[in-house]
């Protein structure tokens, strides 16, 4: 138990070590670029066309399923942390609710270098798991 709040407590710090541009308003191959460095690893990315012909990428974290979604030029703009247990869910909320503005139970803004970017919680329910949803101001 001890071993497994420990590696969740260091998972979800690398996630929050990500920058603060959540890999948004990127080309898929400067996105791809971004992920693998900051993830100091290989990655293994999942491509796929969602139901309006989008490109989305999907990958794993080791604490959450990681999706980052195109608009039609091909630039990033919107990303999607899925986490897989209900203790990441947990310490996200906590990291979000102590370093971003809180608007709601499950809402967030983060500014950064001019922009503002929205964080959203939701419930996925074909899935019965939550996602945290975070685009941009306006992209949304």
């Amino acid at each position: 138990m001890k071993n497994l709040i420990l590696s969740t407590v260091l998972g979800l710090l690398c996630l929050r070590a990500l920058p603060q541009s959540f890999y948004l308003k990127l080309s898929e191959h400067e996105a791809v670029s971004a992920i693998t460095r900051d993830m100091g690893e290989r990655v293994n990315f999942q491509k796929s066309q969602i139901q309006n012909g989008k490109l989305s990428i999907g990958w794993d974290n080791g604490y959450s399923r990681c999706f980052l979604y195109f608009d039609e030029e091909g630039v990033s703009e919107m990303y999607c942390i899925a986490p897989k247990t209900r203790n990441t869910l947990n310490m996200l909320i906590k990291i979000f609710n102590k370093d971003d503005i809180k608007v709601s139970d499950t809402h967030w803004k983060v500014y950064d270098k001019g922009t503002t970017y929205d964080i959203h919680l939701d419930f996925v329910n074909a899935e019965n798991k939550y996602a945290f949803y975070i685009a941009a101001s306006g992209d949304q």
